[in-house]
């Protein structure tokens, strides 16, 4: 009797271990196409029904190391016709007159001269790849040696993390994310445990999307970690000195503006405005891009105080309850970042990562959820709702249900930090 009772109990964990693993054996496998189609299919991205082609977000990764290599090119980083002229090069026979305008960071120019010297379509394998096993590396190192989790947890946290939605999207576009995510964990790593000049290397990197590095200087001068402080500015000030080599000063200057003529331009096909995660998304379906992008902007400037005050608040806590309120007011920025910046794609939604990488501890018991039963819930449907999101509605009701996720996430992780708050 007591031998049925325990199949009868191992059963249902059995096949929810098989469900777990097939999700993610086809997550995996649709990324895994992703990556090897541009190998037997060199022009995967032209569209000769169209006559025109796809461009995907890492194509002006491909651009900026191209234009760093060329040294007519070169000092024109930000001159919209160069950068159409490019484009239609690299499409032919086809051409086209709307600009997919690069405005990405100055240092990503000469970061980006190894993919620049491959062929289009071997340079989106490479980034792929080297992405993909750089994060996986630095992930799982993070939850072995930082969380102390056996091989087996670290794995389990590992898949659940790459069956998401926002991963495979990272892929598809050949995004940034899966590195900075990697950069991001080695910044925390290295910040908690005082490793102060590593981790404002890791930080200045982050700025490739500087839009979340800035909620992520907050604890830095809140803590007075000054010695880490230095260190992000040198790296920085080292980045743009060595992107002047390639891009001129001239081009770095004139980035700012390049960067908010083009934000508030609504038919820039490159934007994709309401396909945006959080407040700017939900902005676009009331206002026009122009509006909506200075009421994102207010937005961003609340959050930042909000911010400011969650960690004036954890620098008083209490040394017993420190560490567990810190973890979690990183995790109320990091959401906090997604939800109000005014540039959030679903792929960025990979960088949420983090906060179970900080806060959940496997393996899961019946106490552990109870316990925090809102935020592991959560995280457990995120994977699945995304996917199900994606393949049943439109996308721009898709990045809706990542905001209303995220919406949950943050409520949830406030009731934590509260809690060891007090």
């Amino acid at each position: 009797m007591a031998l049925r009772e325990e199949r009868m109990h191992r059963y249902p964990l059995f096949a929810l271990k098989c469900l777990f693993f097939g999700f993610f054996l086809f997550t995996q496998l649709c990324m895994l196409y992703l990556i090897a189609r541009p190998i037997y299919e060199p022009k995967w991205f032209l569209r000769p029904e169209k006559q025109s082609a796809d461009l995907i977000d890492f194509y002006h990764y491909y651009e900026s190391g191209q234009f760093a290599l060329s040294k007519e090119l070169a000092p024109r980083a930000y001159d919209p016709q160069a950068q159409l002229d490019w484009t239609n090069n690299l499409i032919k026979p086809y051409h086209t007159d709307d600009l997919f305008y690069n405005n990405q960071v100055p240092f990503m120019f000469p970061m980006m001269i190894p993919i620049g010297l491959m062929s289009y379509n071997w340079a989106y394998v490479s980034w792929c790849t080297f992405s993909f096993i750089f994060c996986i590396i630095v992930l799982y190192r993070f939850c072995r040696d930082f969380r102390k989790m056996q091989a087996k947890e670290s794995a389990y946290m590992i898949m659940g993390i790459l069956s998401s939605l926002p991963a495979y999207l990272s892929i598809w576009h050949g995004q940034l994310d899966y590195f900075i995510l990697g950069l991001i964990c080695l910044y925390l790593w290295w910040a908690i445990e005082r490793k102060d000049i590593g981790a404002g290397i890791m930080l200045a990197l982050t700025t490739l999307k500087f839009n979340y590095s800035l909620m992520l200087l907050i604890p830095v001068l809140f803590e007075k970690r000054w010695k880490l402080f230095l260190s992000f500015v040198a790296t920085g000030l080292v980045l743009m000195v060595w992107a002047s080599f390639f891009i001129g000063w001239h081009s770095i200057f004139s980035y700012p503006a390049a960067v908010l003529s083009n934000d508030a331009k609504k038919e820039d096909p490159s934007a994709h405005f309401y396909l945006m995660v959080g407040l700017r998304g939900l902005l676009t379906h009331f206002f026009p891009a122009d509006v909506n992008l200075h009421i994102a902007l207010v937005a961003e400037i609340v959050s930042l105080v909000f911010v400011s005050w969650i960690w004036y608040r954890t620098v008083r806590v209490p040394q017993a309850n420190s560490e567990q309120c810190k973890n979690w007011a990183y995790c109320i920025t990091i959401i906090t970042s997604l939800l109000v910046s005014p540039h959030t794609h679903m792929y960025d939604c990979l960088f949420l990562a983090i906060c179970p990488l900080l806060t959940v501890t496997l393996p899961l018991t019946g106490e552990s959820i109870q316990k925090d039963r809102l935020w592991i819930l959560t995280w457990l449907c995120f994977p699945i709702v995304s996917w199900l999101a994606n393949f049943f509605l439109p996308h721009d009701l898709t990045a809706i249900v990542l905001t209303a996720l995220m919406t949950l996430l943050f409520v949830a992780g406030m009731r934590k930090w509260r809690q060891f708050r007090n």
